[in-house]
């Protein structure tokens, strides 16, 4: 009796001292919730921190580390409060990306700082920006944070020196904390963190300030190391954010927001540090680009129509460029032409010779070479469109997803073109023609365009509708035979600056049956200011004897500018145009990283260059027909 009770007992306590009933056998098939170590500022103070990741419904982090002599707070030193259990998920990160990870409040443990930037909002006629000054940090507070994190890392083997960054690494469109003056070398001295060797650093710095970084290899660099940022090769404003952020982590004393050798440097060096081989793959194709031939010119830059003497080189871009291009020949001429380094011509030529050579670029960028014994003229006129027929989509009125080729289009060739598309690649040419670009104040070329604050207007805020209509019903403006455009003085004071619309939303023009809206017909007023002319007049002698319907305007703003033998405005423009007019948000899944928008009269017009894309977009009811859909595709693959 006694062994069976005893027995029971033991059972009893083997029971008592499992957390289950299972059998277990441990596996090593595992690892680490947190990866990764985020540190942020507050902005205010202790009271308003503790407040503020403490209340219901708001933020959170794991560690709130406070800064000495805080009026606000119950002790003068320094100290670290945790918040949230380590193994908890705090919210503190947000939207944010880094290293292939997102959604970093899933596996990072969140710091908060006690510290507050000194800012203020700049009043007109800058809107909304701030002007900040960044305070030395606590030194006291520093050091509970080095020892906070260094026992953070003893309980967390897989946060590795790359993965221990700011608010604004992982979340640099809209975060800038901890800020310019927060001490990573000191922190990385303490053993925490990245930091790049110094010597590299230097030696990379001088190769560099010589032969610069291209900007898409910066951009892949920033990339590799963690930075959400897309390989475009332009600097865009998600690039110069990312580069800000890196500046303020890596080279703070040069805070710029734009590429430079410093840069270019540090992430290079820290590459060469922390990924070896992502290093040496970004070197190779350095080395490939410093040793090339230099290029003289590129397109789209201008029509390549020139005269070659002497070995010269061009960037094509697939997209932009005419799939054939002219050689003729001035007297007697060996002729040796290359298409990325693979030559696809080597012929001679003899005096009045004109030869045409067909060209297949299969990448977006395309280096053409060209040595020659004499000189010999060189012609490539831009893209050109031609209509095409799908009849299993007409067939079936539903189906708006054809198979798109290289320089076609769906719809009629006399397709209309609408009047703020017309107005808008007037005026691009016009300013062509001046030494005028987008920054240019509308009331400069229009003096009564004033009051209300219009005097801050520029023609890039009438294009990207920061300036635009007021709600109110536009007047009629009307071309008459003369062909110029007849102005009523109250259609211009329904447009205003978009801070004085009291938060009304203008990304798309309301459309008014028989009527231009407001900014449609102050764009023609422009035309009229600078030419004299109407912007049908205008449009009509820049595209010579090519009729300016709906699918050549847009091929000409996919082609940033040409079309065929005719220029329409300047590369300057175009990357203005570019930077000036972004997505709205409700189509921006529609969107490649270089695409740009025009808002139009019930739609407007979505560009992506680099993919060779032009949409016309409209909210109006479709007619019967598919093809008046004014859904037009202009597309390269």
């Amino acid at each position: 009796m006694l062994r069976r009770l005893m027995a029971l007992l033991l059972s009893l306590i083997s029971l008592a001292g499992c957390s289950s009933a299972y059998q277990q056998i441990p596996s090593e098939n595992h690892g680490q919730r947190v990866k990764s170590l985020v540190l942020h500022f507050t902005t205010v103070d202790y009271a308003e921190s503790l407040h503020a990741l403490t209340a219901p419904g708001g933020l959170s982090a794991h560690y709130l580390v406070t800064r000495s002599n805080d009026d606000s707070a119950p002790h003068a030193d320094a100290t670290v409060i945790q918040l949230v259990d380590e193994s908890d998920r705090a919210w503190h990160a947000g939207q944010s990306y880094w290293q292939h990870r997102s959604r970093l409040n899933d596996h990072s443990i969140g710091i908060e700082i006690v510290y507050s930037p000194h800012c203020r909002t700049l009043s007109q006629p800058v809107f909304d920006e701030q002007l900040c000054t960044f305070p030395d940090y606590d030194p006291a507070q520093i050091n509970q944070l080095i020892s906070l994190i260094k026992d953070i890392l003893e309980r967390h083997p897989d946060i590795s020196p790359t993965v221990i960054v700011g608010h604004s690494d992982i979340a640099f469109n809209r975060k800038m904390d901890p800020g310019p003056r927060f001490p990573w070398h000191q922190l990385y001295q303490s053993g925490i963190g990245a930091w790049y060797n110094q010597d590299t650093m230097t030696a990379l710095w001088t190769r560099f300030r010589q032969a610069p970084l291209p900007l898409a290899l910066l951009q892949q660099a920033l990339l590799d190391y963690g930075y959400q940022v897309t390989v475009t090769g332009q600097s865009d404003e998600v690039t110069r954010n990312a580069l800000a952020a890196f500046q303020m982590h890596f080279v703070p004393w040069q805070v710029s927001a734009s590429p430079d050798a410093a840069s270019a440097a540090a992430i290079m060096a820290l590459l060469q540090k922390y990924m070896p081989e992502k290093f040496a793959t970004i070197m190779q194709r350095y080395e490939q680009h410093a040793t090339a031939p230099a290029a003289t010119n590129a397109l789209p830059a201008g029509l390549l129509n020139t005269t070659v003497s002497q070995p010269a080189h061009f960037v094509l871009s697939r997209w932009q460029a005419a799939e054939q291009l002219q050689l003729k020949a001035g007297e007697d001429a060996k002729v040796n032409l290359q298409l990325n380094q693979q030559t696809v011509l080597s012929q001679q030529l003899s005096p009045g010779q004109t030869i045409t050579v067909p060209l297949s670029l299969s990448s977006p960028l395309t280096l053409l070479s060209i040595d020659t014994t004499s000189p010999v003229q060189l012609m490539l006129p831009y893209s050109t469109v031609t209509p095409i027929k799908n009849t299993a989509r007409d067939s079936t009125a539903g189906d708006l997803s054809p198979t798109v080729i290289r320089g076609q289009y769906y719809g009629s060739l006399n397709a209309g073109v609408p009047p703020a598309l017309k107005n808008t690649l007037a005026l691009l040419h016009a300013l062509s023609r001046t030494n005028m670009d987008l920054q240019t104040q509308v009331h400069h070329l229009l003096p009564y365009f004033k009051g209300s604050g219009r005097s801050t207007c520029t023609i890039a805020d009438l294009l990207s509708r920061h300036c635009n209509g007021d709600g109110q019903p536009p007047l009629m403006t009307t071309e008459g035979a003369s062909g110029r455009v007849s102005h009523t003085p109250a259609m211009w004071q329904q447009v205003v600056p978009a801070d004085v619309l009291a938060g009304q939303k203008p990304d798309i023009e309301p459309a008014k049956t028989g009527a231009q809206a407001p900014v449609t017909a102050l764009l023609g007023q422009l035309v009229s200011a600078l030419t004299g002319q109407s912007p049908a007049v205008t449009l009509k002698q820049a595209y010579g004897d090519v009729s300016p319907t709906l699918p050549i305007l847009l091929q000409t703003l996919v082609n940033q500018g040409g079309y065929g033998t005719a220029q329409l405005y300047t590369p300057a423009l175009a990357r203005q145009l570019n930077l000036i007019t972004p997505v709205p948000p409700t189509i921006s899944q529609l969107a490649g990283p270089g695409s740009f928008w025009l808002a139009m009269s019930s739609g407007g017009v979505l560009v992506d260059p680099d993919a060779g894309l032009a949409t016309w977009l409209s909210n109006e009811e479709p007619d019967d027909k598919p093809d008046d859909l004014y859904l037009q595709k202009i597309y390269r693959n």
